[in-house]
């Protein structure tokens, strides 16, 4: 009984010092981005993250991660894949993913009074037009 009992003694400490790794450890959030290059902002064409200069999205998630205390696993893959393994739950959140109403079904953005929180963007990307001076655009 007393060999048994030191077994079960054993064993729970055992148990105690593995929870208490797993608590201790940081918490890995997967994020998805297309594997082409979108300078300034992701550096580089293919699945690998550039270890140098990769980047100023990259290196802000990077700070995210310093100061947050979490992991933020980086994987790179076609945009439709992107979406796809967001929609499976494989991937915990995709960047740059505007914002679309039928994304809402797979993913969530933060919202204020029914619209998108423009204040907790971690983006702005704007799209201009440019034409030769004086050419006539047909809109």
């Amino acid at each position: 009984m007393k060999k048994m009992s030191v077994v079960l003694c054993a064993m729970l400490v055992m148990l105690l010092v593995m929870a208490g790794s797993l608590l201790a450890a940081p918490a890995t959030i997967t994020l998805a981005c297309e594997n082409k290059a979108d300078f300034p902002y992701v550096m580089g064409d293919g699945e690998a993250v550039q270890q140098a200069k990769p980047g100023i999205s990259i290196e802000a998630l990077k700070l995210m991660e310093e100061r947050l205390g979490v992991e933020i696993k980086i994987v790179r893959m076609p945009w439709k894949r992107c979406m796809q393994e967001m929609q499976e739950g494989k991937v915990d959140g995709v960047f740059y993913a505007s914002y679309k109403p039928a994304r809402e079904e797979s993913g969530a953005y933060p919202m204020k009074d029914g619209q998108v929180d423009a204040a907790r963007h971690f983006n702005r990307i704007s799209y201009v037009l440019y034409a030769p001076k004086g050419q006539q655009l047909p809109w």
